[in-house]
């Protein structure tokens, strides 16, 4: 294991990865200070995405609460970004790491949240991590960044502790029939950015394993209650 700027590095970073996520997120002003990210998710009024903050403070708050009544020793939060949820986690656990395969949001990430209890590591093989050692792991907006197959599912199981949980959180499943949409619904999306993107998934409920729970689903409340988050939360026991 190599450190720079106080990111532990058991691989290279995924350059290519890292330059198109940059782009997209420049594009849609994601990318974001220092500053801003110490706040979040709390954001201005004024800002484009205050919508979407209040609907991502609403499910990190139901989330936390979760957490808060888990006596949690190790997490893991893979595809941590800029560790600005690492962070309000780490206070529901007695340490926390915050995974990820981009540079520059990790430096980011452990310039503003790193401490005793909350490091920050770049790592593309999961096989370099600790196996049989977190009580939790989560994915908060990044599990759709991957390929769910019976390897992932092997080595991410690997990762637990004995009563291990999983917890999928702010990415979409769609039914079979959903898909095609989905997908030309992105493909003219990112168009408009005049970007092209290649590591965005439209996942299916059937790559998750049989025993998975749906914790929390959109209904007819979110109509009522904008603040409410759009996507699903999903438990899978080891």
């Amino acid at each position: 294991m190599t450190r720079f700027n106080n990111v532990h590095y058991l691989t290279p970073a995924n350059e290519n990865f890292e330059a198109q996520y940059k782009s997209i997120r420049n594009k849609e002003g994601r990318w974001l200070s220092d500053e801003m990210v110490k706040l979040l998710p709390t954001v201005k009024r004024s800002d484009p995405k205050f919508d979407e903050w209040k609907k991502r403070a609403w499910m990190l708050n139901k989330f936390e609460t979760y957490m808060s009544l888990a006596a949690t020793e190790s997490v893991l939060d893979i595809g941590c970004g800029n560790g600005w949820m690492t962070n309000r986690i780490s206070q529901h656990c007695e340490t926390i790491t915050g995974l990820d395969v981009g540079k520059e949001e990790l430096e980011q990430a452990a310039r503003c949240f790193g401490s005793e209890t909350t490091q920050f590591v770049c790592c593309t093989d999961w096989s370099q991590l600790p196996q049989s050692s977190y009580n939790l792991i989560y994915f908060a907006g990044s599990f759709h960044y991957f390929e769910p197959n019976e390897a992932f599912w092997e080595s991410l199981f690997g990762l637990l502790a004995p009563n291990g949980e999983i917890h999928i959180l702010e990415t979409q499943f769609y039914n079979n029939n959903e898909v095609d949409a989905a997908k030309l619904r992105s493909s003219e999306y990112f168009q408009t950015m005049d970007a092209s993107i290649d590591y965005y998934k439209h996942l299916t409920w059937d790559v998750l394993p049989d025993n998975h729970e749906v914790l929390y689903r959109s209904d007819f409340r979110n109509k009522l209650f904008k603040n409410r988050s759009p996507f699903p939360w999903i438990r899978i026991r080891k």
